[in-house]
């Protein structure tokens, strides 16, 4: 069963597209996905890594987003400027990150405690 999917810099264009299984690592980065992030990215309940920095994402990221994310580790969205996290203060999320890049995103809410 599919546990790594990489499809970084290979030009994609369009929504991010919904994924099923088991994936424990997706990385997406530097193509031409635009849109929203689908709270169905939320449903991959063994994700330790998601990448999808370096594209035209755009809207807001909720605490919905992360609902069954209890294993994700690194989680990178930096250089999606339109794209903002508007999450709750004092929302502790089912994860512990050992990385995390925004850059370039805003932040609603003020910064979230758990960073």
């Amino acid at each position: 069963m599919l546990q790594v999917l990489d499809l970084s810099d290979n030009d994609l264009m369009g929504p991010i597209p919904t994924f099923h299984g088991k994936l424990t690592e997706l990385y997406l980065r530097g193509n031409y996905l635009n849109g929203s992030i689908p709270e169905s990215i939320g449903q991959l309940s063994k994700l330790r890594s998601l990448d999808i920095s370096h594209n035209h994402l755009e809207g807001e990221i909720y605490e919905s987003h992360f609902a069954n994310l209890s294993m994700l580790k690194e989680f990178n969205v930096a250089s999606n400027s339109k794209l903002t996290l508007n999450v709750s203060r004092e929302w502790l999320p089912p994860f512990q990150l050992i990385s995390i890049n925004l850059r370039s995103c805003k932040i609603e809410n003020g910064f979230p405690q758990w960073l």
